[in-house]
């Protein structure tokens, strides 16, 4: 449940890189590829309700 965090590949490769360890590259790229999902579906239901979302504040 902790791995669907896109911050923890991220937090966990720093961590590696800070102490000299090797970077888990499988566990970023997950990451990152999550990161991207959630950043396009986001902007997808953003740009659907964009119109009426001033109304709505």
């Amino acid at each position: 449940l902790m791995n669907l965090n896109p911050m923890t590949g991220t937090i966990s490769a720093f961590r590696s890189a800070t102490l000299g360890l090797p970077v888990d590259w499988q566990a970023l790229s997950i990451s990152v590829l999550l990161a991207m999902l959630l950043l396009s579906a986001g902007l997808a239901v953003f740009a659907h309700t964009e119109k009426t979302f001033a109304d709505v504040i």
